[in-house]
This record gives structure tokens, sequence and C-alpha cells, in this order.
């Protein structure tokens, strides 16, 4: 997920909704975008 979406307050509003009525959430964490190989964050995939 692209960073400046991930940290967007209507999207860790709607985060913390889903954490309070007890989803699990894997949060990005910083790695690499295939796309470009550059350094940025990514998400956890299963």
């Amino acid at each position: 997920m692209n960073e400046a979406m991930w940290f967007d307050k209507i999207v860790q509003r709607n985060v913390q909704i889903l954490k309070d009525v007890g989803y699990f959430v894997i949060e990005p964490t910083y790695g690499y975008e295939i796309s470009n190989m550059e350094k940025g964050t990514a998400l956890c995939r299963l």
C-alpha cells in the first residue's frame, strides 16, 4: 500500500474501527516495491 494512503487520517480511522471490533490487522512495513525495486512501504501478503 502506498505510504501516503496508509497514513491518511480516514484510512487510519477505519483501521482503528476494525481493530476495535476485533479484526486483526497486519500493518505495513518497509520493504522493496516489486515494480521498480525501490525502497518504500509494502503490505505483507499471506
